[in-house]
């Protein structure tokens, strides 16, 4: 809680039944104060975007996919939810369980989970007064600082999730790193200051549609040399990046062309 006269609010998400088995995918509680935004992704499906609980950059947001228990009304669980975060009635503890499909305690049998918490209506119960059905995926943003490393097609490791400052490594000058789907505004740091033996290739999530510099066509990539220690790659339309880089002295300049 904070030390001022407003009184912070959590919301809390569980898809797990069997409390064994919780993880950051499965459970978490968010801060109300994080909450971004909200719209729909489907026609029985709302997103909750929140900021990065493991990263300070705008450009990378966790979501929480909730399931509506009637379709089409999104805008009456987005009015719902807002009057639960702005409840002032002292009674209220900030704590609002959201989706809680929890039936089985640590170590215990099925259904041995007899009490229900906060607002959900019975134990396991998957709805707040009915008008969210469960929760669907939830995604943490990886965090800023992990290793993207290069494969042999790019997939995988080599795969930038989104926006953010990773550290690159590869094993082979011919493996490739792949830049994320094309959101303008995104931002990507790749920092190869730690990897002197290997180059790399890069190559943006479609490079037949979408440009690395002005360069479209099937496959085409850029060589990332062992002397370039930082790549910035900046995203500044749906189908294309602007990518430079410094080397180990700090001359900043673009990429190689494309080829």
């Amino acid at each position: 809680m904070n030390k001022g006269l407003t009184k912070d609010v959590y919301l809390y998400f569980n898809t797990e039944a069997d409390n064994d088995n919780i993880g950051a995918s499965s459970n978490c509680c968010m801060p109300a104060k994080n909450l971004v935004s909200m719209g729909p992704v489907g026609d029985s499906t709302l997103a909750l975007y929140f900021k990065s609980l493991r990263n300070d950059s705008s450009a990378k947001m966790d979501t929480v996919h909730l399931t509506l228990a009637t379709a089409n009304t999104h805008l009456d669980v987005m009015n719902f939810l807002i009057r639960k975060i702005n409840d002032t009635r002292p009674t209220f503890d900030g704590f609002i369980d959201v989706v809680d499909d929890h039936t089985v305690i640590i170590g215990g049998a099925a259904s041995s989970r007899t009490l229900a918490t906060g607002l959900t209506p019975g134990a396991g119960a998957t709805s707040i007064n009915g008008v969210i059905n469960s929760s669907g995926v939830i995604t943490l943003a990886d965090a800023s600082n992990s290793t993207i490393t290069a494969t042999a097609d790019g997939t995988g490791t080599g795969t930038v999730p989104g926006g953010g400052f990773y550290t690159t490594d590869s094993a082979n000058a011919d493996h490739i790193v792949i830049l994320p789907a094309p959101i303008a505004g995104t931002v990507v740091y790749l920092n190869s200051i730690g990897e002197t033996g290997q180059a790399y290739e890069l190559r943006t999530s479609a490079p037949g549609s979408i440009s690395l510099n002005n360069v479209t066509g099937s496959g085409v990539e850029s060589v990332i040399a062992a002397t370039d220690v930082l790549v910035q790659a900046i995203c500044v339309s749906t189908t294309a990046w602007v990518v430079n880089l410094y080397n180990q002295v700090g001359d900043f300049d673009h990429v190689p062309v494309a080829d």
